[in-house]
């Protein structure tokens, strides 16, 4: 997918408005063609991404990345893992849900994909990260003193 048409028919449309109106308006234009393009762009982009993840989800694939180089605009979806779990592992485990932000769902998502992980696999490594592994965790609130060398 090429995004110059959207940017280019942006354009048209900001030159458009500006010829209705004087010079200055015209110059006006131009400034916002200079200053809009660019973050129309990224906008578009971000709301692509957003539209992929909610895809992923409603679709059942793991993630759908967006790939883009200059112009061009890729989708590709990702292969799902596969992952094992002996009898022992399934069964202590619980499940429950979580309603979450979009826009912090979102970020979730970017950080696990940054990391090749699932969403899953990314937020219980953080909730583990936050509260410690099994009963026999270090208290909290402990201060250590001394001097230290790298």
């Amino acid at each position: 997918m090429q995004t110059s048409w959207f940017t280019e028919t942006l354009r048209s449309d900001l030159e458009a408005v500006g010829s209705m109106g004087s010079d200055k308006a015209m110059k006006v234009a131009d400034r916002m063609i200079t200053v809009t393009l660019p973050l129309a762009k990224a906008r578009m982009l971000e709301a692509m991404s957003m539209a992929l993840t909610e895809l992923s989800g409603v679709l059942g694939i793991e993630r759908i990345d967006l790939r883009v180089s200059g112009d061009d605009v890729t989708f590709v979806p990702t292969e799902p893992t596969v992952v094992t779990r002996t009898a022992e592992q399934s069964s202590d485990q619980a499940r429950f849900s979580l309603r979450l932000p979009d826009d912090l769902k979102a970020r979730i998502d970017e950080r696990a994909a940054a990391e090749g992980a699932s969403t899953n696999t990314w937020m219980v490594r953080a909730l583990e990260s936050a509260v410690g592994r099994g009963a026999h965790h270090a208290p909290r609130n402990r201060r250590l003193s001394g001097y230290g060398q790298a």
